[in-house]
């Protein structure tokens, strides 16, 4: 039975295809549907410390037999039965959100595994676990990512020594590694790649064991794996001090619906989002394509987005190291960097123009309008202003041109740039509706920091650009954009899903965006699991070719669709965010291929929705956060304040968001009966009441609880995404008060303050 909540999932091992992608700020590590580990990197030296580690558990003389798998945010388990005796192998990274000082780091730097077994047997058991561990990575069938082919040759020194393991890379005897354990080793053998050993246990009549393994590393020798393996508590104080570590920080912008599987997505949204959050050599920075050290501009703006919600401090540092490391000398954005390079190369395909760099330059803007700081808009302005006048300096004739003469990566400078044999260049419609966007934003930055002439010249070339896409750049054919007029002049009426972005960043007039909405939203593109990338009428559709760019689907192309028709449509807002998180808790994960409960996928298969790319999408989990609270909540920051505007579907009554960061504090807001309760001064077209909101408890982790006091109004707000009974309870004025509370699903109720 598969089992689904917001703390966690729980599925027949049998479903499954793959596990967890489990990560912190020090390692990545990768578990199959058994929760044996399948490969361990670090980030500070781009290097992986382990392949896979097998643990098989058998009880005189019978092999135990998987039966579920469950995931968490901080961990993964599966569980074995046989007759009396039932056994939980539990993998986990220890997690902390303060302390990520490099100093700090070999805390991190740890893999931590323990078997637990309780008997209801009579008599004794013995219970043998049993060990492979192969330390050079092995390319998995699981993973799309593969490790690069020099990492898979390291051979090592292994020994026993006690009851540690000790391992050195022989090529490079700093890269350590340290298996402890309570319980000593036995059977050691090893050779130059792999060690295995068994641990015996006995369990006496009615009773239960418990034995936990470290699995330390370190770049900098065995001293210091040794210090991390030895730093280890009991397995349930290392796994409650993660959780609770994890639930600090999901606590932020949690937003709460009357739909439990948008509850879900908004949560494990956040998780995900955490869990590709390294300290790489260059500083804190994320990789599109995990684990690897290969920081993509495009990404990180689009990351950024989401990630001001939930973490952003990482935001901060992150665009910092894009500001510091990825500027050309021109001030254009480059494609990537390698965040292990110091200093990095600056890589760009040889592209003139691409869309890293409007793209970087809105995401500067959106921290800087979230942090509220002007200080913060005064550091990171120059950055905006440089790129805008590389922008401003490759306007031919009203247009932005991208000179390339490449193909694929070379001669696409669109966010679609992975596509074999096939070119996007010239004056690209997306291109240059980035670019209008970037430079409209950097206006009001320069007008905010008092700098009046560059407000105005940006403002005035904004306009022109956008006028010229209007007058220039609209199909005879098809009334809609073209994709492009390339450097022959040849217009290019490809009906693509990149028309959303002229309607994003604010080129379409209404009439126009309607009918490019209307169109994105039939059946043509939009399907059960999200957008197609590319309609099934143009000649050279293909759902599966080129990473499916060429007609499959990429959920964070549903989101922007999805975001644009908030207001005509909001119930199509919620279909399209029921959409894209379906996927990472269907029935039967396995027969979607590349699919794990709670993660979310990269790319689908246009007709057959198979998962095509990575299990658990980099850029995807901020994206669909930001969808939540901007797009369902309706958050607007600006230069000047907040607005909040929630998306209301005609069946809603109230929706909750609480603790988002925002200037430094955390903002809570409350839809409830067509009113805002909030505890921030806000703009919004509903009516608004300003109080504070008060701390409150649940029993039942379904149940959502909000307390708001206000000079009006004091009430207890009670929500719940299934049939509950529970306890709620909150403290005023120094008394604790509690109430018992029978909802079904998706009611909301008010109860005055006592």
């Amino acid at each position: 039975m598969v089992k689904r909540s917001r703390d966690g999932y729980r599925y027949p091992v049998g479903r499954l295809h793959a596990g967890s992608s489990l990560g912190n700020y020090a390692a990545f590590a990768q578990l199959d549907a058994e929760t044996n580990l399948r490969g361990l990197w670090n980030a500070s030296d781009n290097e992986y410390y382990a392949g896979d580690w097998i643990i098989t558990l058998s009880a005189d003389g019978e092999n135990l037999e998987p039966t579920e798998t469950a995931f968490r945010a901080e961990s993964q388990s599966t569980f074995y039965t046989r007759g009396g005796l039932t056994a939980e192998k539990c993998c986990l990274l220890p997690f902390s959100v303060d302390e990520r000082r490099p100093d700090d780091a070999w805390q991190f730097r740890r893999v931590v595994v323990s078997v637990s077994a309780q008997s209801r047997k009579a008599g004794h058991v013995a219970l043998v676990v049993t060990h492979r561990l192969r330390l050079a990575p092995i390319p998995s069938e699981l993973f799309t990512k593969k490790p690069p082919a020099e990492q898979t040759q390291k051979k090592f020194h292994i020994r026993v020594n006690g009851s540690c393991i000790e391992a050195t890379t022989q090529s490079r005897p700093a890269e350590a590694r340290a298996v402890i354990s309570t319980d000593e080793p036995q059977g050691f053998s090893a050779d130059e790649t792999t060690a295995q050993w068994t641990n015996f246990v006995h369990i006496p009549p009615g009773g239960s064991v418990e034995i936990t393994w470290v699995l330390a590393f370190a770049p900098d020798g065995l001293a210091a794996a040794l210090k991390s393996a030895s730093h280890t508590s009991e397995f349930a104080q290392v796994q409650q001090s993660a959780k609770n570590q994890w639930q600090k920080v999901l606590s932020r912008s949690q937003v709460c619906t009357a739909d439990e599987v948008i509850n879900r997505g908004v949560h494990w949204a956040k998780v995900n989002t955490l869990r590709v959050q390294h300290g790489y050599r260059l500083g804190a920075a994320f990789t599109n394509d995990p684990p690897q050290d290969i920081v993509v501009m495009r990404d990180l703006a689009w990351y950024v987005f989401g990630s001001d919600y939930v973490t952003p401090e990482f935001s901060q540092d992150l665009l910092a190291l894009g500001a510091s490391h990825a500027v050309h000398n021109n001030g254009k954005l480059t494609e990537y960097i390698h965040a292990s390079e110091s200093p990095p190369a600056l890589h760009d395909y040889g592209l003139n123009m691409n869309d890293d760099t409007p793209l970087f330059v809105a995401a500067l803007a959106h921290h800087a309008m979230v942090s509220g700081d002007v200080r913060t808009l005064a550091n990171v302005y120059p950055v905006m202003r440089r790129a805008c006048e590389y922008i401003t300096s490759q306007i031919v004739d009203g247009l932005v041109q991208c000179r390339a003469k490449g193909s694929g990566v070379w001669g696409i400078c669109s966010w679609r740039n992975v596509i074999e044999n096939y070119s996007l260049t010239g004056a690209v419609t997306e291109i240059n509706a980035e670019c209008s966007h970037a430079l409209a934003i950097t206006s009001d930055a320069a007008e905010r920091l008092g700098y009046t002439e560059e407000a105005r010249r940006f403002a005035q070339t904004a306009a022109a650009v956008r006028s010229s896409v209007n007058e220039r750049l609209v199909s005879d054919r098809t009334g809609l954009y073209v994709l492009n007029c390339d450097l022959n002049g040849e217009f290019h009426h490809d009906v693509t899903a990149d028309l959303v972005f002229p309607v994003m960043f604010g080129i379409a007039d209404d009439a126009m965006r309607q009918r490019i909405l209307d169109r994105l939203c039939s059946d043509e593109f939009w399907t059960p699991y999200g957008v197609r990338t590319v309609s099934p009428r143009e000649h050279n559709y293909d759902p599966d070719f080129g990473y499916q760019l060429m007609g499959g689907l990429w959920p964070n192309l549903t989101a922007w669709v999805s975001f644009l028709v908030r207001k005509e449509r909001p119930e199509l807002l919620i279909d399209g965010m029921r959409n894209i998180y379906r996927i990472s808790e269907v029935e039967t994960p396995k027969n979607l291929l590349n699919v794990v409960p709670g993660e979310f996928p990269e790319r689908l298969h246009g007709k057959t929705f198979v998962s095509r790319g990575m299990t658990m999408s980099p850029w995807m989990p901020p994206t669909y956060l930001w969808l939540a609270v901007e797009g369902l909540m309706g958050v607007k920051p600006t230069f000047d304040g907040l607005e909040i505007n929630p998306t209301i579907p005609s069946a809603w009554r109230w929706m909750l968001m609480h603790e988002m960061p925002y200037k430094g504090g955390l903002l809570s807001c409350l839809f409830l009966d067509g009113s805002l309760y909030c505890d921030y001064p806000i703009r919004s077209s509903f009516p608004v009441e300003r109080g504070k909101f008060i701390p409150c408890r649940s029993t039942d982790e379904h149940l959502f609880v909000a307390g708001f006091v206000s000079n009006r109004r004091s009430f207890i707000f009670l929500s719940c995404d299934r049939d509950i009974m529970a306890t709620a309870s909150w403290e005023r004025d120094g008394r604790q008060y509690a109430r018992q509370v029978s909802l079904r699903a998706g009611n909301a109720e008010t109860t005055a303050i006592e």
